[in-house]
């Protein structure tokens, strides 16, 4: 009996030894719990922070999309279209729901722009590279506009490639006025021959030639000389169009006014062609229109100039006319 006593007491020497361990293991699990709420609690403030900062940046960058000038463009697998803005509906006329889900080739059409841009623009995409040139883009009615894009990859944290983004700018204008300046020099240095021969050709006369003739060798010289003259206007108001605006002088200017100016400019050459120069008088009193008065005058002599140019025979009539046909009412526009 003493024996089977000492063995419990032994027992439950070691029970209570346990049963402190348990209670120190107990303790340390406690404070191991209260750490890992105090960690989740924490990531759960990191993660809502960080979910407000991601959302803010979207808010941001669809901002930034929404407002931007340029139509952009965002493809993913397959080159399929992701996303457009609202710069991109406006400049070709689909909306989001035409163009989310089909290919580029609905709206972008590189193989038809510049000499080697299909070729370019695949080799940029396979290799994972930005490209910039010009790409004809497709309205939703079927014309084509002349487009300056620039293209980039779009990367995730491994740096594999997502899709592509890209930025388009209409240059339609740019492009037409860049064309138009090209045709006008290439004209006006052909144009600068005839008077520049002409001058030669009466100063020599004025020299050499019959006395009796030098007045009309002097007349001749005077004509050229003014042609030449605005000739050179030409190329400096060409010149000016790459400074800023070239119409500041806004004012009432009376139609009729306009033409009688251009038809005693004309008259003389017009005999000269042996063409009749002829003004068309309107029926009622027209009402002033608002413009410049020597950028409205220039255009109606470049049309009367050219007229005289390409008119073998016969008359050459200019007028004015209001029309209300196609105009809001009680409101009178000048052609």
């Amino acid at each position: 009996q003493a024996a089977i006593a000492i063995e419990n007491a032994r027992y439950y020497e070691d029970i209570q030894e346990y049963a402190a361990s348990l209670q120190v293991a107990a303790r340390e699990n406690e404070e191991l719990l209260a750490q890992v709420q105090r960690h989740a609690e924490k990531l759960e403030q990191e993660v809502k922070a960080r979910t407000a900062e991601i959302y803010a940046e979207k808010v941001k960058v669809d901002a930034i999309l929404k407002s931007a000038g340029d139509a952009i463009i965002l493809t993913g697998p397959e080159n399929r279209i992701t996303y457009v803005n609202d710069a991109f509906c406006s400049l070709t006329d689909y909306t989001v729901a035409d163009v989310v889900g089909e290919t580029t080739q609905k709206v972008l059409c590189p193989e038809h722009s510049p000499p080697g841009t299909h070729s370019a623009i695949e080799q940029a995409m396979t290799n994972g590279l930005s490209w910039r040139g010009d790409v004809l883009a497709v309205h939703c009615d079927g014309h084509v506009i002349e487009t300056e894009m620039t293209l980039a990859p779009v990367r995730d944290v491994n740096d594999h490639i997502l899709g592509f983004v890209g930025s388009l700018r209409d240059v339609s204008q740019t492009r037409a006025l860049e064309r138009a300046k090209s045709e006008f020099l290439t004209n006006v240095s052909h144009q600068l021959r005839t008077p520049v021969t002409n001058l030669k050709t009466f100063a020599y006369l004025l020299s050499n030639g019959r006395p009796e003739q030098r007045a009309h060798y002097i007349n001749i010289m005077g004509r050229q000389i003014e042609k030449l003259t605005h000739l050179i206007q030409d190329v400096l108001e060409i010149a000016e169009l790459d400074v800023g605006p070239v119409v500041t002088d806004w004012n009432p200017v009376t139609p009729t006014t306009l033409l009688n100016v251009a038809a005693t400019r004309f008259r003389t050459e017009a005999e000269v062609t042996e063409l009749t120069l002829k003004i068309m008088q309107p029926n009622e009193q027209l009402p002033p229109i608002y413009g410049s008065a020597s950028r409205l005058a220039q255009a109606l002599n470049q049309i009367v100039e050219n007229a005289l140019l390409y008119t073998d025979e016969g008359e050459i009539t200019i007028g004015c006319r209001t029309d209300d046909s196609a105009r809001p009412e009680a409101v009178s526009y000048t052609h």
